[in-house]
């Protein structure tokens, strides 16, 4: 905030402090399945050749798909092969050195309190995102490009190494077109300051030849200026090569706003240094700011992109932010003890939140601090009961699987993966219409036309589980497996005899559940919180769905107590207690549940089932009269349904 071209030694381990608590913010283990995509890919293009036809799934066919990230698939195939935690560091230090290449530039607009203040907003923006993923490992390149552009290099030397590192950045990731965006934004800062600052040897032509050199250095990649549209159509939201998530399968259920809250105040902070600084804007940074400020309001998933080109104008505003307000109040002599006292706490809580796994389970990430390969949040288990007991080389499988068995199956093909561009949108169309309708029709169809014998089924799929009753109700299909992350649902043939037969496996999957149960619970109330129980809340959601209330009741007891900010918990813990028969719990629970979610008719309804079952009518004809004023058609449905269960 106090603006300083040297820094002090206080200055100095300030911001190291900061730089060491980003890079904490990203040591976690790895729970995104996109990255076992990547590594699949990078399999691929390894052993059969970039532009071969798709190997590593049966209904790809003949296609071949643009892939925008194939170097960077590659390079992680080479260094990890199928381990994916083996990069988590090295995705640390990319990102870490992103930011502290930048401190250089915004050390002449800012001191060191704004510089640490801004990399704590940055570390706090890319926390849902901070997983192994090319976004990530690809910050570094807009910081290289801002780091050279703001030095004393000759242009002309600039240009040079700008033009060979466009060259990679384009091979490696469809972010590259931010390479684009920022030459032309020194390319206005340069116009600018020949017409309106008289400057004579602002560098016009060179900026001019360097933005025309970016966009040819873009299209020399294996695919040509394919790439160049595909990455300005990813970058701003318009269509991605892999179906990207956001934070989990299942964050839905957290409902959480903090990332967007954390985005809302950025750009409040941006605009207030657009408001209160005095002295001329720096064009080149407030463009990049704009850009990037642009594509997260279009598209929340390019939030990293957002944080590494915003920094330096974050920088800028939280010093004249701070300098207007203390000059207001006629503090400016404190200036800097102010901001390194602020700075200080907010290090220090974000690392102990991040330490604590606390801010996992306000947003409901699965990934806790440390290292490692979270494999409850893949059917690494199904697919090594599948392989072991069956000789099929292909099944019908959820995307989020998919990249994981494409890199750890040399045996079975997948249905699809998370590379939808290789796939025909009427292929996916099948597959989302099948699982997603409520009554067979679809179902039979999908089944008829690829007549598969196994479906692997996530359970951390919300509309996953609603499938699962409906396909068994055909008679079809048996339960075959179930540990809580997974299903395994099975046709009765010779091919799959010994999958159903084995009477140990399905009990190890179920015992899966209780030692996850079992360990979980132990971890309830200490210091460093249990993380995210993706296995167990997939588990909850299945046993419920298969009307096995009892144990559907024990993880939706031991998940209220881990997660009560799940949504819909209390209103899932009432329905089994109600089926229970535990009425007075219940109406506790569906009371919680209506507190928190007044709109949700059914939890209306449940209630005012707990209600009428405890002879309490008065307050059960409220609770109905609620539900009936949200939904009447459903009211009048599960009134209907209710009577002809009694009978």
């Amino acid at each position: 905030m106090e603006q300083k071209n040297r820094f002090d030694a206080f200055d100095i381990v300030l911001i190291c402090l900061a730089l060491a608590v980003f890079a904490l913010v990203g040591v976690r283990t790895v729970s995104n399945p996109d990255v076992y995509a990547h590594l699949a890919s990078g399999k691929q293009i390894v052993e059969t050749g970039l532009k071969a036809a798709d190997s590593l799934s049966y209904t790809a066919g003949e296609n071949t798909w643009t892939n925008p990230y194939w170097l960077y698939d590659v390079l992680m195939y080479k260094i990890a092969g199928t381990n994916p935690s083996a990069l988590t560091l090295l995705h640390v230090l990319m990102a870490t050195l992103a930011f502290a290449l930048l401190i250089p530039m915004t050390k002449k607009w800012s001191g060191a309190p704004s510089i640490a203040l801004a990399i704590t907003i940055a570390a706090w923006l890319i926390v849902p995102r901070f997983d192994v993923r090319p976004g990530i490992f690809l910050m570094i390149f807009p910081a290289i490009y801002i780091l050279l552009l703001n030095s004393k290099l000759k242009p002309w030397l600039v240009m040079g190494i700008l033009s060979a590192l466009q060259i990679l950045w384009a091979n490696l990731g469809a972010t590259h077109v931010l390479g684009i965006i920022i030459g032309l934004a020194y390319l206005a800062q340069a116009i600018r300051m020949k017409n309106y600052e008289g400057g004579e040897d602002s560098p016009v032509i060179p900026m001019a030849a360097l933005s025309g050199t970016l966009v040819v250095a873009s299209c020399i990649t294996p695919y040509g200026p394919v790439l160049l549209a595909a990455g300005f159509k990813e970058t701003l939201g318009f269509g991605s090569s892999y179906l990207p998530l956001w934070i989990s399968s299942f964050n839905e259920l957290f409902d959480s706003k903090l990332p967007a809250h954390i985005v809302n105040t950025s750009l409040f902070i941006g605009a207030c240094g657009l408001i209160f600084l005095k002295n001329r804007l720096p064009l080149a940074a407030t463009i990049i700011a704009v850009y990037g400020a642009f594509n997260v309001v279009l598209n929340i998933v390019s939030v990293e992109q957002f944080a590494v080109l915003a920094f330096p104008f974050l920088c800028l505003s939280l010093a004249a932010t701070g300098r207007f307000l203390l000059d207001k109040f006629g503090a400016a002599a404190g200036l800097k003890i102010v901001g390194s006292v602020f700075a200080f706490i907010l290090l220090m809580s974000t690392g102990t939140l991040i330490a604590t796994n606390n801010v996992y389970l306000s947003i409901g990430h699965p990934s806790e601090f440390g290292l490692g390969n979270n494999h409850d949040v893949v059917s690494a288990k199904a697919l090594e009961g599948i392989e072991s007991n069956t000789e099929l080389e292909n099944i019908i499988n959820f995307v989020t699987d998919g990249g994981y068995i494409a890199v750890t199956s040399d045996k079975i093909k997948v249905f699809f993966d998370q590379r939808i561009k290789l796939y025909d949108e009427e292929h996916v169309k099948e597959f989302s219409d099948a699982i997603g309708s409520v009554d067979l029709e679809n179902w039979d169809a999908f089944e008829q036309k690829w007549n598969p014998e196994i479906i692997l089924i996530n359970c951390l799929s919300r509309e996953s589980l609603f499938s699962i009753p409906r396909i068994l109700s055909s008679k079809k299909w048996a339960l075959a497996y179930m540990d809580g992350t997974s299903i395994v649902l099975a046709k009765p043939s010779k091919n799959n005899e010994a999958l159903l037969k084995n009477i140990a496996l399905k009990k190890e999957g179920l015992e899966t559940i209780e030692q996850t149960r079992a360990a979980y619970t132990s971890k309830l109330g200490s210091f460093k919180c249990a993380p995210v129980p993706a296995r167990l809340i997939g588990a909850a959601s299945a046993f419920l769905q298969f009307n096995r209330f009892e144990e559907a009741y024990k993880l939706y007891s031991v998940l209220k107590a881990g997660v009560p900010n799940m949504d819909k918990v209390d209103l899932r813990l009432g329905m089994c207690e109600l089926s229970l028969e535990k009425n007075q719990q219940a109406i506790q629970s569906l009371k919680t549940a209506t507190e928190n979610d007044p709109g949700d008719f059914s939890g209306w309804l449940y209630l005012y089932k707990a209600y009428e079952s405890e002879g309490i009518e008065a307050k059960a004809q409220n609770a109905l009269a609620n539900a009936r004023s949200i939904n009447p058609e459903a009211a009048e449905e599960f009134l209907t349904k209710d009577k002809a269960r009694r009978k």
